[in-house]
């Protein structure tokens, strides 16, 4: 018989194959790959159930509940995040030269995962972390990377005194307002030059670099 022919008639979704016990992974990229065809997390793990070709039943032996599932996404997130901005820190020995790295490599990131970036911020079932460490902890080792940039700045006196947490996270939310601007195309920038988005970030950070080393009066 043909695979035209199979049993279930035309336009039954056929179960696709995935390697015994890989079943959380293959939910996982379903889940991404909806989110970056869709544009939103609109979906549930029945849903997700039915694209990967297992029982609707399959999925809670690995995720108790969407908000898991979505958990774990973030997770992956994060961590890619991380490693991205680990990255940019060991590549710049200046350190505000390695400052504006990380900011780059920040917003590159959204840039190029917009609907990831997305799930990991704005999406209302992960704006409290109560519950889901493992995704705590990516967050905190992404934002660790610059709390580190800031922490080598005031040792070394390349800034003026003041509190390294609150720098740190007045860096985070300068890189993520950017971030958001540009995915959103609200900045009327094309995000696809690498040269202008490396620009805008560039600047901005120079900005906030020049009253952090502006003498106090």
């Amino acid at each position: 018989m043909a695979a035209s022919q199979q049993p279930g008639g035309a336009g039954e979704t056929r179960p696709k194959p995935y390697h015994h016990g890989d079943l959380r992974n293959a939910l996982l990229d379903e889940a991404l790959e909806v989110l970056r065809v869709e544009g939103s997390a609109n979906f549930t793990l029945r849903d997700l159930a039915r694209r990967v070709g297992v029982s609707h039943a399959a999925p809670y032996a690995h995720f108790p509940d969407k908000r898991a599932l979505l958990a774990a996404v973030a997770t992956i997130g994060f961590r890619a995040l991380c490693e991205r901005l680990r990255a940019a820190d060991a590549a710049a020995a200046d350190p505000l030269e390695r400052l504006a790295a990380i900011g780059e490599a920040y917003v590159r990131f959204g840039c190029e995962e917009p609907a990831h970036y997305r799930l990991m911020f704005t999406v209302p079932e992960l704006r409290r972390y109560d519950g889901l460490p493992e995704l705590e902890r990516a967050a905190l080792d992404a934002f660790a990377v610059v709390q580190h940039a800031f922490a080598v700045l005031h040792d070394g006196a390349v800034i003026r005194s003041g509190d390294r947490q609150l720098d740190a996270v007045a860096a985070w939310s300068l890189a993520h307002g950017v971030t958001l601007l540009l995915i959103d195309s609200r900045a009327g920038i094309d995000t696809r030059s690498p040269e202008v988005v490396e620009q805008l970030v560039r600047t901005s950070i120079a900005t906030m670099i020049a009253g952090l080393t502006r003498p106090e009066r």
